[in-house]
Order: structure tokens, then sequence, then C-alpha cells
């Protein structure tokens, strides 16, 4: 089984386990043609549901910012609004204590 969700994948570690590895999509341009792709890239293992939802906000949040400098603050706001983004998504099927890692 694989959980996909925009730019993310999510892929249990097992059938019985509760743990996922976490892969992005990234372009890649590729040398022979100057053809643009999009590849899978590498994961990130044995992360819980929430981890890697979180992560997910954080990767979206990353490439909102792409090449930029951004202040803690504006960073943790812009985390927080994907965080709430994807609780809205999800119905409110987040817990309250899955906030930005506080």
């Amino acid at each position: 089984m694989e959980i996909v969700f925009e730019d993310a994948v999510l892929t249990p570690v097992a059938e019985d386990s509760p743990l996922f590895d976490l892969r992005f999509y990234k372009n890649v341009k590729k040398r022979e043609t100057g053809e643009i792709v999009r590849e899978l890239g590498s994961p990130l293992y044995g992360l819980t549901l929430y981890s890697a939802i979180k992560r997910i906000a954080s990767f979206k949040v990353g490439k909102k910012y792409q090449n930029s400098v951004v202040e803690l603050k504006e960073y943790v706001k812009a985390l927080r609004k994907e965080v709430e983004a994807l609780r809205k998504y999800l119905n409110e099927e987040l817990p309250e204590k899955f906030d930005t890692g506080e």
C-alpha cells in the first residue's frame, strides 16, 4: 500500500507496522535531454504517521520559501498555517497535541 498526498508518498514499513517511510517528489533535469522529470527522492525511514504529516507541512513551507532567507517567527507562522491546512483537509482528524512540535 502507498499513501499519496500532493508531493509526498508514505509507504508502511511492514504490513502490521505503525511506521512509514516518507518520500517527496522532486523535479530533476535529465542531463542528456534537458527534460525535467518528476522523481521520488530519498526516503525518510521509520516515521510515525503524525511525524510524517509534520514533515509534509515542513516540506510545503520549504517549497514556499525556497531560495530565500526567512525569520524564525515567519517560518513558525507558515508552519502552523500548513499544519492547520492539513488539519482541515483531514476534517479535524488530527489530535490537538499535534501542533508544531511545541
